[in-house]
């Protein structure tokens, strides 16, 4: 770096701590006065107060390293003069900096574009320097001049220092903020408009859940470029699992963004039913099919998927429509005594006035408008003896609808399930879906749940009261993480439930291992938001691991989902993939262990030990701990912490990462070349960062076994070579055991 060059920038950094400086004291001389001494009084100053202790929690951060990067621009109308633009997590008035979401970030993440949005309309010109910025503690680290190129087709180049620094880091407690690093691609998704549907496909390790959660920031932020009116309890940001919302909980406070609604889609389906239901726990269709042959689970795995289609909302549909209809035919006169009060053709005339309405609503509108016009019949109030005696005789032809009893009657009422899906399934599979629910349906299953609550939906609407008696939440932005694993009847319901229908998509369709449940491709989701402006985006580079796992999981991908475009490496290398055989599950388990020790020998911080299903995991865990290996511990278990072992099945570590994955019992009789199979190991060797080791006895699961490992015989014939438990144990790296 040239001298002149750091100086400049020392000098530009002291004249900004020095900015923070005023700014913080004003802002501690103004809390310091009391209310006599005050300018302003009352809610102005109370709101005031608020502000300026929020400066100063801001700025004290900011204040550690104020920026990270810096541009020149040369605006097209003014060309002969430079503008120097510096940009932070954090605004720094009098344009010392820049936030990050403020519209002329699009020349720092963008350089190339030249362009950006301003209150006056589009700003053009050229950048002409772009520099990253490394502050620490208030000085200056390192300055690091950036090219202005595109990147490579094949690989991107680790020509940003900063990102691979950054990329190279323990994958620690929680997902960091990347605002310093954000790449152009991501960036065009970051602050793409909010009033559409974006589906963002990108591979594993892409940054897909970075890009979600910085969406949701930039749109909160009042530095943007939009024009929204967006509250951050009306914002939901939906994951796969409780341990991957642990992950990122505190990525969105530490970007000043609070309020927002993260949870599961099962956590929210549960909250928009009108009372507590209780869910089986985990996926328990997926570790049977798992764990047995397809065929054993066919009308199992086709049912289950039935339920979560958008069939199945139809059948709903047709269902109430059918219940509507045959209460109003059902319908008879409002009597007392021998005296007729209403006739039933007028009954009827009041119920098809209150149409068009959820099923529950509609009596209830129909049922207050008899009242109303018994009352005016008799020209007097009604009392509570005549009141009682209508609601008994409308009762009788119209009851209250129960959502779970009425679920449970169109499953185990064979007629009625087989006349409403229209002869789609057969008998036997009809006689399957009631047995699908246990006779009372306390414990739902997890397939059932959506379908459940779509048909709340449709008895009760949205009048649902949640447990402090407010109205359930309707969306003003929907972000959805892992989306490849939310079924059809999921995204209806969130459709139904957003006021705007402003969504971000996010997900791999390669990693969709739920043949009963989840999409298998994004023309399913664009079915339900074919009335909005629905936008695809890919991402293809892979930011999370070393270019040699990455090509390694590409070789995987190929026999995983064929068809679907290979990731673009980031070019960070690292170890090889580590292959370790052992002789019998004993010495697979000891190996392990000695594997995790020396793992954190080194100084690898966040290990996991990845298993096919969860009971392996449970057993493996027990075995680890007979092995001294005292901080294994399962991954969905209360105590669960990121600097401990994590024991796993793999579908469970869906949007994680890890500087280290150990994949267990990688056998060919465990992992056999289904589709089912391969995605699963395709998953796991995608959550390792940095290292990834895969253990065995027996023979290696085909899809594991690189190509680069296939020779040729003296006859010319190519033949793999088989790791087989009657060699010895080896070590290697891609090569021949020795």
């Amino acid at each position: 770096m040239k001298d002149n060059v750091r100086s400049e920038e020392e000098q530009n950094l002291e004249r900004c701590i020095s900015r923070i400086d005023e700014i913080m004291a004003e802002a501690r001389r103004f809390l310091s006065q009391s209310k006599g001494d005050a300018p302003v009084s009352g809610e102005t100053a109370r709101v005031m107060r608020r502000i300026k202790e929020e400066d100063i929690r801001n700025l004290t951060e900011a204040r550690q390293s104020p920026y990270f990067g810096r541009v020149d621009f040369i605006n097209q109308k003014t060309p002969e003069r430079s503008e120097t633009y510096y940009f932070g997590k954090y605004h720094i008035p009098l344009d010392y900096v820049f936030n990050w979401q403020a519209p002329v970030g699009r020349l720092f993440y963008q350089p190339l574009s030249g362009e950006y949005e301003s209150p006056a309309g589009k700003v053009k010109g050229a950048v002409t320097l772009k520099r990253e910025l490394l502050i620490e503690q208030s000085l200056l680290a390192n300055v690091i001049e950036v090219p202005l190129l595109p990147p490579a087709a094949r690989v991107v180049p680790a020509k940003d220092e900063l990102l691979t620094r950054e990329l190279s880091k323990s994958k620690g407690d929680e997902l960091r903020e990347i605002v310093a690093t954000i790449q152009p691609e991501q960036y065009e998704q970051i602050a793409s408009a909010p009033y559409r549907v974006l589906i963002i496909q990108g591979v594993a390790g892409s940054g897909k859940s970075e890009v979600g959660l910085h969406r949701i920031a930039y749109l909160l932020s009042p530095h943007n470029e939009l024009d929204l009116r967006i509250s951050p309890n009306r914002v939901a940001f939906f994951g796969p699992s409780g341990v991957f919302l642990k992950y990122v909980s505190n990525l969105l406070p530490g970007l000043g963004v609070e309020r927002v609604r993260q949870m599961t889609i099962r956590e929210w389906l549960r909250s928009t039913l009108p009372s507590r239901v209780r869910v089986e726990r985990g996926d328990v269709l997926l570790e049977r099919l798992l764990k047995d042959s397809k065929k054993k689970w066919a009308i199992e795995t086709r049912m289950a998927k039935l339920k979560v289609s958008l069939q199945m909302a139809h059948i709903l549909d047709g269902y109430v429509q059918a219940l509507r209809t045959s209460f109003v035919s059902s319908a008879t006169s409002i009597s007392r005594g021998n005296e007729v009060l209403i006739s039933k053709t007028k009954v009827k005339k009041i119920i098809r006035v209150a149409g068009n309405q959820p099923l529950n609503e509609q009596r209830r509108i129909a049922l207050s408008r008899i009242e109303q016009e018994v009352q005016r019949g008799l020209l007097t109030k009604l009392d509570d003896s005549l009141r009682d005696n209508i609601r008994v005789q409308f009762q009788k032809f119209w009851p209250d609808i129960d959502y779970r009893h009425a679920y449970l009657k169109l499953l185990t009422d064979q007629n009625t399930l087989i006349t409403a899906i229209n002869g789609a399934i057969t008998d036997e599979e009809a006689e399957y879906f009631g047995k699908s629910l246990s006779g009372k349906g306390t414990v739902i299953k997890t397939e059932d749940l959506p379908a459940i609550s779509y048909l709340n939906y449709l008895l009760n609407g949205l009048v649902n009261k949640d447990k402090k008696g407010s109205r359930v939440i309707q969306f003003e932005h929907v972000v959805i993480d892992e989306a490849q694993d939310t079924s059809p009847i999921e995204f209806l319901l969130l459709y139904l439930y957003s006021t705007n229908k402003s969504f971000t998509i996010l997900g791999d369709v390669g990693q969709c291992i739920l043949p009963h449940r989840g999409i298998t491709n994004w023309k399913e989701v664009q079915q339900i938001f074919s009335k909005e402006r629905a936008h695809r985006s890919d991402i293809r580079v892979s930011y999370r691991a070393t270019y040699e796992i990455a090509q390694y999981a590409n070789r995987i991908l190929k026999v995983a989902a064929p068809g679907m475009p290979k990731a673009i490496p980031y070019e960070r290398h690292g170890e090889k993939p580590v292959f370790t055989r052992s002789k019998t599950y004993s010495d697979m388990v000891r190996s392990i262990a000695e594997d995790i020790r020396s793992l954190r020998g080194s100084g690898i911080e966040t290990i996991a030990v990845l298993c096919k299903t969860s009971s392996e995991a449970s057993k493996l865990e027990k075995r680890l701990r007979k092995e001294r290996i005292d901080d294994a511990i399962l991954l969905d278990k209360p105590g669960y912490e990121r600097t401990k072992i994590a024991v796993s099945s793999i579908y469970l570590t869906k949007g994680l990462e890890y500087d280290a994955v150990v994949l267990a019992n990688a056998r060919k009789n465990n992992f056999t070349a289904s589709m089912l199979h391969n995605r699963l190991l395709y998953i796991a060797v995608t959550r390792a960062a940095h290292y990834l080791h895969i253990h065995w006895f027996g023979t290696l699961a085909e899809a594991l076994v690189d190509p680069m490992l296939i020779r040729k015989t003296k006859k010319g014939k190519a033949r793999k070579k088989q790791w087989k438990s009657k060699k010895t144990k080896s070590i290697y790296h891609h090569e021949d055991p020795k």
